[in-house]
């Protein structure tokens, strides 16, 4: 049982951070694109 709270608290941990990377990547996407159309 121990285990598996362990096992969500990583899940959990992983999520945020995958979020955090997803929000990076489409902030970096849309600057990306602002350059484009300034070109």
């Amino acid at each position: 049982m121990e285990n598996l709270e362990k096992f969500m608290g990583n899940l959990e941990k992983f999520v945020r951070n995958l979020k955090e990377i997803e929000g990076k990547t489409l902030n970096c996407a849309r600057l990306y694109f602002q350059l484009i159309q300034l070109l």
